[in-house]
């Protein structure tokens, strides 16, 4: 009898190379989301710094001040650009696991088709060999009937 041979392992290998490239994807997605959550952190923690010094001026001067208050709406600029940019990321990368979920699913597929190929392999397997066991049996038994 030949050997097992499924033929669908290269759509297999295919949609195990996707559901890799997809994890190479959402592992890239979280980094930069990370990326872009450590730096809205430093801009907070860094007008909170510039709260501080602000307060603690003790001078008059109102360009100073001016000055200071035009730095601090500027950090809040960037800041709610930061929180935009991790609220993109957030999607992307929530795409991006869904579409690896999607990638796991279609893989898993193919693997259970392959196991439910291989079971029906087996029994046809397993039935030839006792169809031949079976023979041999006879055969033996036909020639002892015939010694005799």
């Amino acid at each position: 009898m030949k050997r097992f041979e499924f033929r669908l392992d290269k759509v297999m290998s295919y949609k195990k190379n996707i559901e890799e490239m997809k994890k190479q994807e959402l592992a890239q997605a979280m980094r930069l989301l990370l990326e872009a959550q450590i730096k809205a952190s430093r801009l907070k923690k860094y007008k909170l710094c510039q709260l501080e010094e602000m307060a603690e001026l003790q001078e008059e001067d109102v360009y100073t001040r001016l000055l200071y208050d035009k730095y601090i709406v500027a950090l809040n600029f960037h800041i709610k650009n930061a929180e935009k940019l991790i609220e993109e990321r957030i999607l992307s990368s929530e795409q991006k696991r869904i579409e690896l979920v999607e990638a796991s699913k279609a893989r898993r597929i193919f693997e259970k088709l392959k196991e439910k190929k291989i079971e029906e392999f087996d029994y046809e397997r397993n039935k030839w060999e006792q169809a031949i066991e079976d023979e041999c049996a006879k055969y033996v038994h036909n020639n002892q009937n015939l010694r005799r």
